[in-house]
């Protein structure tokens, strides 16, 4: 399973029309409160928002069906609070009480969450949630992970309901997967992987299909990322406070660069550019030093696209929309010299920008250094000795709001008698290795 569009197209307004969006099931509507009360689960056993099973395997008169639900957003819940997220908020008796409301009904789609004005007023909004009455006889595992995605939804809500959707879903989904385990979970894992990786130069925000979904690793590079630039144990508290930087003003951009100097020290587009630097390391790729096996570990033999560069030029083209990403692989041909990348805008806009990673790997595809900076503020080094058998993989992201196209030149350190110099490489140079393989061995996380 891999959830569809669960959001409003326009939050704000949604939570000002509240009332108008609650559903109205039917006839025969029944309710379940969960213990503490702060669920009510909402459905019916007639017409077509009708449970889809019914099964009430201990004879007490309640579809066991809605006691999974239940016990899906209750668990859903503990964990949340267990990574650091605040308390669920209930809404002000929209639906009969003050607890969150879940609705069953027939729907387009998995799940909706709906912006719902909260019972406490310093929360920006809570919501009350709708789940398709289709997933009521399947997997139990997906009804409930996908009941613990919209309810991640009602913590969002909780900080703003003006973000962009990308940012909802991908955060949601990091929540969701995490949940539950089972086959199906993770063959829809594994989807999103392939879709967002294959994918790097699409624009981050696209919301085309699953893509919005699928950037649900972003949170894991957020949430793993160490301060060497390596991977390492989540600290969920991170995500929580770039929730919190949400609260403030302008368009998620914005809000991005405010939580990613908090937490990197960097504006968000070189938090972007490096995300996608790392995304040459993760499923088929994996050298065991970025994205961590758990959670979420990827079994999908996939990998970004690295094209392999035919000179010291690496010419990348101006692509459709903000925040995309391509990457180029040339191989070392035996030399173990340092390397420069200097890089440079061509054809730009007033408000043109790009960031560019230089990593060099060994011959089984293991990082040994990296270097990241913004295109026209100086050239990337990595001094040598690096491994000769290995490759140099540069990626170029095109992070400004005018997109352009970028020019880079790879040169070498030649280390002479009394000092170093560096020389431009040749094509020579470059082929004098011919062709290397860049499907490269994985290694599990944390091995030497």
């Amino acid at each position: 399973m891999t959830p569809t569009d669960c959001l409003p197209d326009d939050l704000p307004a949604a939570l000002v029309q509240r009332a108008a969006s609650r559903p109205e099931l039917g006839d025969g509507v029944y309710t379940l409160d969960s213990a503490d009360g702060t669920f009510r689960l909402h459905y019916t056993l007639e017409g077509e928002n009708a449970l889809r099973g019914v099964e009430d395997t201990n004879g007490d008169g309640v579809a066991d069906v809605a006691v999974e639900i239940l016990s899906g957003l209750e668990r859903a819940r503990g964990l949340y609070q267990s990574w650091g997220w605040p308390d669920v908020v209930g809404d002000d008796g929209g639906g009969g009480s003050d607890a969150i409301d879940v609705y069953v009904q027939k729907i387009d789609g998995n799940g909706f969450a709906y912006p719902t004005t909260p019972n406490d007023a310093r929360f920006a909004s809570t919501c009350h949630i709708a789940l398709s009455n289709d997933l009521t006889d399947g997997d139990p595992a997906i009804l409930r992970s996908v009941a613990g995605h919209e309810l991640h939804h009602c913590l969002q809500f909780g900080y703003t309901v003006d973000v962009h959707s990308w940012l909802y879903e991908s955060a949601a989904t990091w929540a969701q997967y995490r949940l539950e385990e089972s086959e199906a979970l993770t063959l829809a894992l594994d989807a999103l992987y392939i879709i967002r990786l294959l994918s790097q130069d699409d624009p981050v925000a696209t919301t085309d299909g699953r893509f919005e979904y699928a950037g649900f690793f972003f949170w894991k590079f957020w949430t793993e990322r160490r301060a060497d630039g390596l991977g390492g144990a989540v600290d969920d508290a991170t995500a929580v406070a770039a929730w919190e930087d949400m609260r403030g003003e302008g368009g998620w951009v914005v809000r991005m660069d405010a939580a990613s100097e908090e937490r990197f020290g960097q504006p968000f587009a070189a938090t972007y550019a490096e995300w996608s630097a790392w995304n040459l390391f993760a499923c088929a790729r994996d050298d065991g030093q970025h994205y961590a096996g758990s959670p979420l570990p990827c079994g999908a033999e996939t990998e970004a696209p690295l094209v392999e560069a035919t000179g010291p030029e690496l010419s990348f083209e101006a692509l459709d929309g903000r925040f995309t990403t391509q990457a180029a692989a040339v191989p070392m041909g035996g030399d173990d010299a340092g390397v420069l990348l200097d890089c440079a805008l061509v054809n730009p806009g007033e408000e043109s920008e790009a960031w560019v990673s230089l990593a060099a790997v060994d011959a089984d595809g293991v990082l040994i250094s990296r270097a990241l900076g913004q295109v026209g503020e100086g050239a990337l080094k990595l001094p040598g000795p690096l491994d000769g058998g290995g490759a140099m993989w540069v990626t170029f992201s095109d992070t400004g709001k005018d997109q352009t196209a970028g020019l880079c030149t790879l040169e070498r350190e030649t280390v002479k008698a009394g000092g170093c110099a560096v020389t431009p490489m040749t094509a020579g140079w470059l082929w004098a290795a011919g062709v290397l393989s860049l499907r490269l061995r994985r290694r599990p996380f944390g091995s030497s």
